[in-house]
C-alpha cells in the first residue's frame, strides 16, 4: 500500500498468491514508476473472493484522490479481475502499461461525484489491454 505522496520505483516482479489487490494508491501526488516489472495475480472467480485489481486507486474511495500517476515503461499486469482501477479520483494518468488476462476490465474508472465528467479525469496514453472481456470502462460500476 502506499499511502504518502512521493514518488515510486518497482524494484521487481509483484506475485499476489491470494485475494486481493497487487498494489494499493491511497494518497495524492503518487508517481509509480512500474520499471519493466510485471504485476500478477491468481484471480479466481467466486463469492468468496474479492474484486482485485493489479493497481487500486483510492480502494476507499474517499476523499478524492488527485495527481496519481502510473508509469508502465514495458510493465505488464497480468491475473486479476482488473488490470487498473481508479476510484473517485481526478487529473491522473496511467501511461505505457500492457494489461492482460483479466476477468473483468483492463482499466476500469470510476468516475468522482458530478459535476466532472468521468472521461475528462484520467489520462490514458499507449496503454494495451489483450484478453479482457472490457478493455476499458469509463463511468460507475461497483
Amino acid at each position: 500500500m502506499i499511502s504518502q505522496p512521493g514518488e515510486y520505483v518497482l524494484g521487481g516482479d509483484v506475485t499476489c498468491l491470494g485475494p486481493g489487490d497487487g498494489i494499493d494508491i491511497e494518497a495524492s501526488g503518487v508517481t509509480l514508476h512500474l520499471n519493466g516489472f510485471t504485476i500478477s495475480g491468481m484471480y479466481t472467480v467466486g463469492p468468496l473472493f474479492p474484486s482485485s485489481a493489479g493497481i487500486h486507486v483510492n480502494s476507499t474511495g474517499v476523499p478524492t484522490l488527485t495527481m496519481v500517476r502510473i508509469l508502465g515503461e514495458g510493465s505488464t499486469i497480468s491475473g486479476f479481475q482488473n488490470g487498473i482501477v481508479a476510484d473517485n479520483s481526478a487529473g491522473s494518468s496511467a501511461k505505457s502499461v500492457t494489461i492482460t488476462n483479466v476477468c473483468q476490465d483492463g482499466i476500469l474508472i470510476n468516475a468522482p461525484p458530478a459535476p466532472l465528467p468521468p472521461t475528462s479525469q484520467w489520462k490514458l496514453q499507449k496503454d494495451v489491454v489483450t484478453n479482457a472481456p472490457v478493455g476499458i470502462f469509463f463511468g460507475r460500476r461497483r
